[in-house]
Protein backbone atom coordinates (compact mmCIF):
# COMPACT_ATOMS: atom_id res chain seq x y z
CA UNK A 1 0.00 0.00 0.00
CA UNK A 2 1.30 3.48 -1.15
CA UNK A 3 2.85 5.53 1.82
CA UNK A 4 0.21 8.94 2.27
CA UNK A 5 2.05 12.34 1.59
CA UNK A 6 0.88 15.97 2.51
CA UNK A 7 1.61 18.97 0.05
CA UNK A 8 3.36 21.53 1.08
CA UNK A 9 0.22 24.07 0.96
CA UNK A 10 -2.09 21.32 3.04
CA UNK A 11 -5.06 22.86 4.29
CA UNK A 12 -5.04 23.83 8.42
CA UNK A 13 -5.74 21.07 10.61
CA UNK A 14 -5.36 18.12 8.09
CA UNK A 15 -3.41 14.97 9.08
CA UNK A 16 -1.97 11.86 8.53
CA UNK A 17 -2.83 9.42 11.24
CA UNK A 18 -1.19 5.90 12.13
CA UNK A 19 -3.79 3.97 13.52
CA UNK A 20 -1.03 1.43 15.06
CA UNK A 21 1.50 4.44 16.46
CA UNK A 22 -1.82 6.12 17.02
CA UNK A 23 0.09 9.52 16.45
CA UNK A 24 -0.51 12.16 13.61
CA UNK A 25 2.44 12.86 11.19
CA UNK A 26 4.72 10.01 12.12
CA UNK A 27 7.31 8.58 9.94
CA UNK A 28 6.39 5.56 10.03
CA UNK A 29 6.24 2.65 7.79
CA UNK A 30 2.59 1.54 8.67
CA UNK A 31 1.58 2.88 5.34
CA UNK A 32 -1.76 0.44 5.87
CA UNK A 33 -2.45 2.00 9.12
CA UNK A 34 -2.80 5.05 7.63
CA UNK A 35 -5.47 7.76 6.97
CA UNK A 36 -6.40 11.47 6.41
CA UNK A 37 -7.59 12.98 9.57
CA UNK A 38 -9.07 16.32 9.66
CA UNK A 39 -8.75 18.24 13.42
CA UNK A 40 -10.57 21.73 13.69
CA UNK A 41 -10.44 24.01 16.58
CA UNK A 42 -13.62 24.59 18.81
CA UNK A 43 -14.33 28.67 19.20
CA UNK A 44 -13.83 30.01 22.39
CA UNK A 45 -11.82 27.03 24.04
CA UNK A 46 -8.37 26.41 24.56
CA UNK A 47 -6.80 23.84 22.48
CA UNK A 48 -10.89 21.77 21.98
CA UNK A 49 -10.95 20.20 18.31
CA UNK A 50 -12.71 18.13 17.14
CA UNK A 51 -11.90 15.60 14.63
CA UNK A 52 -12.82 12.94 12.03
CA UNK A 53 -10.95 10.28 10.31
CA UNK A 54 -11.22 10.49 6.33
CA UNK A 55 -12.19 7.83 4.23
CA UNK A 56 -10.45 8.41 1.65
CA UNK A 57 -6.67 8.07 0.77
CA UNK A 58 -6.45 10.64 -1.92
CA UNK A 59 -5.32 13.57 -0.95
CA UNK A 60 -8.08 15.98 -2.73
CA UNK A 61 -10.88 14.00 -1.76
CA UNK A 62 -9.97 13.86 1.23
CA UNK A 63 -9.90 18.18 1.47
CA UNK A 64 -13.41 17.50 0.37
CA UNK A 65 -14.56 15.25 3.24
CA UNK A 66 -12.66 18.04 5.87
CA UNK A 67 -14.66 20.85 4.07
CA UNK A 68 -18.17 18.66 4.60
CA UNK A 69 -17.34 17.80 8.42
CA UNK A 70 -16.40 21.83 8.89
CA UNK A 71 -19.32 22.78 7.67
CA UNK A 72 -21.79 20.20 9.85
CA UNK A 73 -19.79 21.40 12.91
CA UNK A 74 -20.81 24.56 11.48
CA UNK A 75 -24.49 24.02 11.70
CA UNK A 76 -24.40 21.94 14.49
CA UNK A 77 -23.22 24.32 16.61
CA UNK A 78 -19.77 21.92 17.23
CA UNK A 79 -22.42 19.36 18.58
CA UNK A 80 -21.36 17.01 16.29
CA UNK A 81 -21.62 13.22 17.48
CA UNK A 82 -17.64 11.87 16.68
CA UNK A 83 -18.65 8.85 15.25
CA UNK A 84 -15.19 7.79 13.83
CA UNK A 85 -13.33 8.51 17.31
CA UNK A 86 -15.10 6.46 19.15
CA UNK A 87 -13.02 3.67 20.79
CA UNK A 88 -14.41 0.09 21.09
CA UNK A 89 -13.68 0.53 25.07
CA UNK A 90 -16.13 3.71 25.31
CA UNK A 91 -18.48 1.83 23.37
CA UNK A 92 -18.52 -1.22 25.75
CA UNK A 93 -18.59 1.17 28.93
CA UNK A 94 -21.68 3.04 27.27
CA UNK A 95 -23.16 -0.56 26.08
CA UNK A 96 -23.16 -1.47 29.76
CA UNK A 97 -24.84 1.65 30.81
CA UNK A 98 -27.91 0.95 28.33
CA UNK A 99 -28.13 -2.54 29.28
CA UNK A 100 -28.42 -1.41 33.15
CA UNK A 101 -31.28 1.81 31.94
CA UNK A 102 -28.59 4.37 32.41
CA UNK A 103 -28.60 5.75 28.94
CA UNK A 104 -27.95 9.74 29.31
CA UNK A 105 -30.99 9.55 26.60
CA UNK A 106 -34.67 9.26 27.91
CA UNK A 107 -36.07 7.20 25.05
CA UNK A 108 -33.24 5.09 25.30
CA UNK A 109 -33.60 4.16 28.68
CA UNK A 110 -34.95 0.35 28.58
CA UNK A 111 -35.77 -1.97 31.56
CA UNK A 112 -32.71 -3.11 33.66
CA UNK A 113 -31.53 -6.76 32.21
CA UNK A 114 -30.58 -9.44 34.58
CA UNK A 115 -26.81 -9.60 35.94
CA UNK A 116 -26.64 -12.84 33.86
CA UNK A 117 -27.75 -11.40 30.41
CA UNK A 118 -25.66 -8.42 30.93
CA UNK A 119 -22.68 -10.57 31.78
CA UNK A 120 -23.26 -12.86 29.09
CA UNK A 121 -23.48 -9.40 26.43
CA UNK A 122 -20.21 -7.88 27.85
CA UNK A 123 -18.81 -11.65 27.32
CA UNK A 124 -18.56 -11.69 23.77
CA UNK A 125 -17.92 -8.14 23.11
CA UNK A 126 -15.09 -8.77 25.49
CA UNK A 127 -14.09 -12.08 23.95
CA UNK A 128 -14.42 -10.06 20.41
CA UNK A 129 -11.75 -7.33 21.73
CA UNK A 130 -9.29 -9.04 23.12
CA UNK A 131 -9.04 -11.14 20.07
CA UNK A 132 -8.51 -7.86 17.83
CA UNK A 133 -6.03 -6.71 20.08
CA UNK A 134 -4.08 -9.47 19.55
CA UNK A 135 -4.60 -9.52 15.55
CA UNK A 136 -3.87 -5.61 15.90
CA UNK A 137 -0.77 -5.48 18.31
CA UNK A 138 -2.90 -2.53 20.04
CA UNK A 139 -4.12 -1.78 23.86
CA UNK A 140 -7.66 -2.75 23.86
CA UNK A 141 -8.15 0.83 24.67
CA UNK A 142 -6.79 2.17 21.44
CA UNK A 143 -8.79 0.10 18.59
CA UNK A 144 -10.98 2.46 17.28
CA UNK A 145 -14.77 1.24 16.37
CA UNK A 146 -14.20 2.74 12.43
CA UNK A 147 -11.17 0.22 12.46
CA UNK A 148 -13.42 -3.23 12.58
CA UNK A 149 -13.68 -4.31 9.23
CA UNK A 150 -14.68 -7.72 7.50
CA UNK A 151 -11.30 -9.12 8.14
CA UNK A 152 -11.58 -8.60 11.66
CA UNK A 153 -15.11 -10.02 11.36
CA UNK A 154 -13.88 -13.38 9.77
CA UNK A 155 -11.33 -13.71 12.53
CA UNK A 156 -13.89 -13.94 15.17
CA UNK A 157 -15.50 -15.99 13.07
CA UNK A 158 -12.64 -18.35 12.55
CA UNK A 159 -12.53 -18.32 16.65
CA UNK A 160 -15.99 -19.13 17.37
CA UNK A 161 -15.92 -22.12 15.00
CA UNK A 162 -13.26 -23.42 16.46
CA UNK A 163 -14.30 -23.07 19.78
CA UNK A 164 -18.19 -23.32 19.92
CA UNK A 165 -21.25 -25.55 19.10
CA UNK A 166 -23.42 -24.52 16.41
CA UNK A 167 -26.05 -22.87 19.03
CA UNK A 168 -23.12 -20.96 21.11
CA UNK A 169 -21.65 -19.36 17.80
CA UNK A 170 -25.40 -17.93 16.52
CA UNK A 171 -25.56 -16.49 20.08
CA UNK A 172 -22.30 -15.06 19.59
CA UNK A 173 -22.68 -13.78 16.34
CA UNK A 174 -26.04 -12.12 17.24
CA UNK A 175 -24.56 -10.83 20.50
CA UNK A 176 -21.94 -8.68 18.65
CA UNK A 177 -24.14 -7.45 16.11
CA UNK A 178 -26.70 -6.67 18.78
CA UNK A 179 -23.74 -4.23 19.95
CA UNK A 180 -22.95 -2.53 16.84
CA UNK A 181 -26.63 -1.65 16.00
CA UNK A 182 -26.78 -0.10 20.04
CA UNK A 183 -23.68 2.18 18.47
CA UNK A 184 -25.39 2.89 15.58
CA UNK A 185 -28.72 3.72 16.64
CA UNK A 186 -28.66 5.04 19.70
CA UNK A 187 -24.75 6.66 19.52
CA UNK A 188 -25.68 7.40 16.05
CA UNK A 189 -22.22 6.26 14.67
CA UNK A 190 -22.62 6.93 10.83
CA UNK A 191 -21.20 2.86 10.08
CA UNK A 192 -22.73 -0.28 8.32
CA UNK A 193 -22.93 -3.16 11.08
CA UNK A 194 -19.88 -4.90 10.43
CA UNK A 195 -22.02 -8.62 11.41
CA UNK A 196 -24.64 -7.65 8.99
CA UNK A 197 -25.00 -10.61 6.81
CA UNK A 198 -23.07 -13.18 8.50
CA UNK A 199 -24.26 -16.37 8.06
CA UNK A 200 -25.23 -18.61 11.07
CA UNK A 201 -24.80 -22.12 12.02
CA UNK A 202 -27.63 -25.06 11.42
CA UNK A 203 -28.82 -25.86 14.94
CA UNK A 204 -29.85 -29.43 14.84
CA UNK A 205 -32.55 -30.16 17.55
CA UNK A 206 -32.04 -32.87 19.58
CA UNK A 207 -35.02 -34.58 21.29
CA UNK A 208 -35.02 -33.67 25.19
CA UNK A 209 -32.93 -36.06 27.13
CA UNK A 210 -35.16 -38.00 29.98
CA UNK A 211 -33.90 -40.47 32.15
CA UNK A 212 -35.06 -43.92 32.79
CA UNK A 213 -35.90 -44.96 36.60
CA UNK A 214 -33.70 -47.86 36.79
CA UNK A 215 -30.83 -45.59 35.90
CA UNK A 216 -31.96 -42.81 38.34
CA UNK A 217 -32.39 -45.58 40.98
CA UNK A 218 -28.68 -47.00 39.92
CA UNK A 219 -27.30 -43.54 40.69
CA UNK A 220 -29.60 -42.67 43.90
CA UNK A 221 -27.63 -46.22 45.13
CA UNK A 222 -24.33 -45.01 44.17
CA UNK A 223 -24.60 -41.69 46.43
CA UNK A 224 -24.57 -44.14 49.58
CA UNK A 225 -22.20 -46.51 48.49
CA UNK A 226 -19.58 -45.19 46.09
CA UNK A 227 -16.27 -42.73 46.71
CA UNK A 228 -17.39 -39.20 47.32
CA UNK A 229 -13.92 -37.45 46.76
CA UNK A 230 -13.36 -35.64 43.21
CA UNK A 231 -10.53 -34.50 42.45
CA UNK A 232 -10.48 -31.15 40.46
CA UNK A 233 -6.84 -30.53 39.14
CA UNK A 234 -4.66 -30.09 42.36
CA UNK A 235 -7.76 -29.77 44.47
CA UNK A 236 -9.60 -32.72 46.36
CA UNK A 237 -13.53 -31.85 46.74
CA UNK A 238 -15.86 -34.24 49.03
CA UNK A 239 -18.96 -34.42 46.47
CA UNK A 240 -21.30 -36.03 49.31
CA UNK A 241 -23.67 -34.28 51.33
CA UNK A 242 -26.40 -35.42 53.26
CA UNK A 243 -29.33 -34.08 51.46
CA UNK A 244 -28.40 -34.94 47.93
CA UNK A 245 -30.71 -37.68 47.49
CA UNK A 246 -33.87 -35.52 48.90
CA UNK A 247 -32.89 -33.42 46.72
CA UNK A 248 -32.74 -35.31 43.46
CA UNK A 249 -36.04 -36.83 44.55
CA UNK A 250 -37.62 -33.14 44.86
CA UNK A 251 -36.57 -31.88 41.59
CA UNK A 252 -38.04 -35.14 40.01
CA UNK A 253 -41.12 -34.98 41.87
CA UNK A 254 -41.95 -31.56 41.19
CA UNK A 255 -40.41 -30.80 37.74
CA UNK A 256 -39.40 -28.17 38.86
CA UNK A 257 -36.45 -25.36 38.62
CA UNK A 258 -33.40 -25.51 40.81
CA UNK A 259 -35.00 -22.00 42.51
CA UNK A 260 -38.59 -23.18 42.83
CA UNK A 261 -37.31 -26.56 44.32
CA UNK A 262 -34.30 -24.79 46.46
CA UNK A 263 -37.16 -22.33 47.98
CA UNK A 264 -40.08 -24.23 48.87
CA UNK A 265 -40.97 -24.43 52.28
CA UNK A 266 -43.47 -26.31 54.11
CA UNK A 267 -45.82 -23.35 54.39
CA UNK A 268 -46.65 -23.33 50.68
CA UNK A 269 -48.51 -26.51 51.51
CA UNK A 270 -52.37 -26.28 50.62
CA UNK A 271 -55.30 -28.41 50.15
CA UNK A 272 -57.75 -28.45 47.34
CA UNK A 273 -60.63 -30.69 47.39
CA UNK A 274 -58.58 -33.24 48.97
CA UNK A 275 -55.94 -32.34 46.83
CA UNK A 276 -52.37 -31.35 48.63
CA UNK A 277 -50.06 -29.51 46.42
CA UNK A 278 -47.62 -26.80 47.50
CA UNK A 279 -48.22 -23.21 46.20
CA UNK A 280 -44.75 -21.93 44.84
CA UNK A 281 -43.63 -19.07 43.48
CA UNK A 282 -42.87 -18.83 40.01
CA UNK A 283 -39.30 -17.75 40.01
CA UNK A 284 -38.52 -17.85 36.70
CA UNK A 285 -41.37 -15.89 34.94
CA UNK A 286 -41.20 -13.33 38.06
CA UNK A 287 -37.38 -12.80 37.08
CA UNK A 288 -38.24 -11.96 33.66
CA UNK A 289 -41.52 -9.72 34.67
CA UNK A 290 -39.23 -7.95 36.84
CA UNK A 291 -41.52 -8.39 39.99
CA UNK A 292 -41.00 -8.76 43.57
CA UNK A 293 -42.65 -10.82 45.93
CA UNK A 294 -44.96 -7.98 47.39
CA UNK A 295 -45.97 -7.31 43.90
CA UNK A 296 -49.71 -7.61 43.00
CA UNK A 297 -48.87 -9.45 39.90
CA UNK A 298 -46.50 -12.22 41.37
CA UNK A 299 -47.06 -15.58 39.64
CA UNK A 300 -47.42 -18.84 41.48
CA UNK A 301 -46.87 -22.56 40.42
CA UNK A 302 -48.29 -25.67 41.80
CA UNK A 303 -46.84 -28.99 42.41
CA UNK A 304 -49.17 -31.94 43.22
CA UNK A 305 -48.57 -34.07 46.09
CA UNK A 306 -48.94 -37.84 44.71
CA UNK A 307 -48.60 -41.04 46.61
CA UNK A 308 -44.72 -40.91 45.77
CA UNK A 309 -44.06 -37.34 46.59
CA UNK A 310 -46.37 -37.83 49.98
CA UNK A 311 -43.92 -40.90 51.10
CA UNK A 312 -40.62 -38.60 50.57
CA UNK A 313 -42.43 -35.63 52.84
CA UNK A 314 -43.44 -37.98 55.36
CA UNK A 315 -39.46 -38.78 55.93
CA UNK A 316 -38.80 -35.05 55.66
CA UNK A 317 -40.85 -34.88 58.51
CA UNK A 318 -44.26 -33.86 57.22
CA UNK A 319 -46.50 -34.42 60.29
CA UNK A 320 -43.97 -31.87 62.45
CA UNK A 321 -43.37 -29.09 59.36
CA UNK A 322 -46.74 -28.83 57.97
CA UNK A 323 -47.59 -25.09 57.85
CA UNK A 324 -43.59 -24.44 59.28
CA UNK A 325 -41.69 -21.10 57.55
CA UNK A 326 -39.42 -23.67 57.18
CA UNK A 327 -37.73 -24.95 53.90
CA UNK A 328 -38.30 -28.56 52.92
CA UNK A 329 -34.97 -29.06 52.02
CA UNK A 330 -31.72 -28.88 54.32
CA UNK A 331 -34.13 -26.58 56.31
CA UNK A 332 -31.24 -25.77 58.98
CA UNK A 333 -28.73 -24.79 55.91
CA UNK A 334 -25.74 -23.34 56.96
CA UNK A 335 -25.20 -21.94 53.10
CA UNK A 336 -26.76 -19.91 50.28
CA UNK A 337 -29.48 -20.86 48.03
CA UNK A 338 -27.18 -20.43 44.97
CA UNK A 339 -24.27 -22.72 47.05
CA UNK A 340 -26.76 -25.47 47.72
CA UNK A 341 -28.12 -25.59 43.97
CA UNK A 342 -24.64 -25.19 42.54
CA UNK A 343 -23.65 -28.60 44.92
CA UNK A 344 -26.65 -30.20 43.78
CA UNK A 345 -25.98 -30.18 40.31
CA UNK A 346 -21.93 -30.74 40.68
CA UNK A 347 -22.89 -33.94 42.97
CA UNK A 348 -25.41 -34.73 40.32
CA UNK A 349 -22.85 -34.98 37.76
CA UNK A 350 -20.24 -36.61 39.72
CA UNK A 351 -22.29 -39.62 41.01
CA UNK A 352 -23.71 -40.26 37.45
CA UNK A 353 -20.18 -40.09 36.02
CA UNK A 354 -19.46 -43.10 39.05
CA UNK A 355 -22.87 -44.73 37.83
CA UNK A 356 -21.82 -44.72 33.89
CA UNK A 357 -24.71 -42.66 32.80
CA UNK A 358 -24.38 -40.92 29.54
CA UNK A 359 -22.73 -37.10 29.69
CA UNK A 360 -25.68 -35.61 28.09
CA UNK A 361 -27.79 -36.97 31.32
CA UNK A 362 -27.64 -33.97 33.74
CA UNK A 363 -30.12 -32.63 36.83
CA UNK A 364 -31.67 -30.64 34.54
CA UNK A 365 -33.08 -33.84 33.11
CA UNK A 366 -35.24 -34.62 35.83
CA UNK A 367 -37.42 -31.88 35.19
CA UNK A 368 -38.07 -32.87 31.08
CA UNK A 369 -38.69 -36.77 32.84
CA UNK A 370 -41.17 -35.19 35.14
CA UNK A 371 -42.45 -33.08 32.17
CA UNK A 372 -42.51 -35.87 29.98
CA UNK A 373 -43.95 -38.62 32.12
CA UNK A 374 -46.92 -35.99 32.57
CA UNK A 375 -47.26 -35.15 28.85
CA UNK A 376 -47.98 -39.02 28.56
CA UNK A 377 -51.13 -38.43 30.71
CA UNK A 378 -52.53 -34.89 30.22
CA UNK A 379 -50.99 -34.51 26.95
CA UNK A 380 -51.84 -30.82 26.27
CA UNK A 381 -53.22 -29.61 29.30
CA UNK A 382 -50.04 -30.45 30.54
CA UNK A 383 -48.80 -26.81 29.97
CA UNK A 384 -51.59 -25.52 32.74
CA UNK A 385 -49.80 -27.25 34.60
CA UNK A 386 -46.04 -26.62 34.09
CA UNK A 387 -47.31 -22.95 33.25
CA UNK A 388 -45.87 -22.55 29.45
CA UNK A 389 -47.79 -20.67 26.71
CA UNK A 390 -47.92 -23.01 24.05
CA UNK A 391 -48.11 -27.14 23.70
CA UNK A 392 -45.47 -26.61 21.09
CA UNK A 393 -42.86 -25.35 23.51
CA UNK A 394 -43.50 -28.21 25.40
CA UNK A 395 -43.13 -30.32 22.80
CA UNK A 396 -39.80 -29.17 21.67
CA UNK A 397 -37.96 -28.45 24.71
CA UNK A 398 -39.05 -30.50 27.61
CA UNK A 399 -41.15 -33.75 26.29
CA UNK A 400 -39.20 -37.06 24.87
CA UNK A 401 -41.09 -38.43 22.57
CA UNK A 402 -38.83 -41.39 21.86
CA UNK A 403 -39.94 -42.36 25.64
CA UNK A 404 -43.29 -41.41 25.24
CA UNK A 405 -43.47 -44.82 22.67
CA UNK A 406 -41.52 -47.21 24.45
CA UNK A 407 -43.31 -49.69 26.03
CA UNK A 408 -40.77 -49.51 29.26
CA UNK A 409 -43.57 -46.19 30.58
CA UNK A 410 -42.08 -44.58 33.58
CA UNK A 411 -45.49 -44.22 35.24
CA UNK A 412 -45.24 -47.62 36.02
CA UNK A 413 -42.88 -47.11 38.28
CA UNK A 414 -43.92 -43.08 38.94
CA UNK A 415 -47.52 -41.78 39.19
CA UNK A 416 -47.88 -38.43 38.80
CA UNK A 417 -51.70 -38.12 39.57
CA UNK A 418 -52.96 -40.37 42.23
Amino acid sequence: MNKLTLPKNAINGIKIFCKKCRQNNTNCSHYEFQNYRIMIHVPGTKGGTKSKMLKSRNYDDAVIESIEFKKSLINNQFEINESFEMTLYNGIILYNRYLNGEHEIKQYQKTVNTTEYINEQLRAIKEFINLIQSVKKISHKQILVSDINKHDVSKYYEYCENNFKPKTFNKRMSELKRFFQYLIDCEELKMTNPFNNVNKKRVVKKEPKTIQMNDFQKLLEHIEISDPIKKVGSEIKNMYRPYLKDGFLLLLYTGGRFDDVVNMKWSDLRTDRDIEYFYVVNHKVNKLKKLELEDADVTFKRFTIFPEFKELLLKLGYENMKGKDEYVLLPQRNITNQNLRTQLSKSFSHYRDISGLPKDISIKTLRKTHITQLYDLVAENTRLVTDHATDNILREHYVNRETLNTQEKIKSNLKFIS
